[in-house]
C-alpha cells in the first residue's frame, strides 16, 4: 500500500502507529517518500527472523515468572534492529 501511494507521489502528512506500526512509521518518516523506501522496509521485514527480534529463552522466562527478572523476553534483539536501520539521531 505504501509503495502504491509513493508511486503516485502521495506522501503522508502525519504518521501514527503503535507497536510495530510505530517502528515502521519511524522508518518511513526518516526517509524520502519514494517507492524505494517502501521496498527497503519490506525487504528488512522479509529478512528478519522472529528469534532475532525476540530472543526468547526458557531460563529468562522462568526467572521472570519467579520475579527475578522484569521481562519475559529481553529487548536487545529489537534494540539492535532499530539501531541498525534508524536514521534519526538522539539529542540530549
Amino acid at each position: 500500500m505504501l509503495r502504491a501511494l509513493y508511486e503516485r507521489t502521495i506522501a503522508p502528512e502525519l504518521i501514527v502507529g503503535t507497536s510495530v506500526g510505530a517502528v515502521n512509521g519511524a522508518y518511513i518518516a526518516s526517509r524520502p517518500p519514494t517507492p524505494e523506501t517502501a521496498l527497503s522496509l519490506c525487504q528488512i521485514w522479509q529478512s528478519v527472523r522472529t528469534r532475532q527480534v525476540f530472543p526468547w529463552s526458557p531460563l529468562t522466562a522462568t526467572m521472570a515468572l519467579l520475579g527475578r527478572r522484569d521481562h519475559l523476553v529481553p529487548n536487545k534483539g529489537l534494540a539492535a534492529l532499530l539501531d541498525a536501520f534508524q536514521e534519526f539521531k538522539r539529542h540530549g
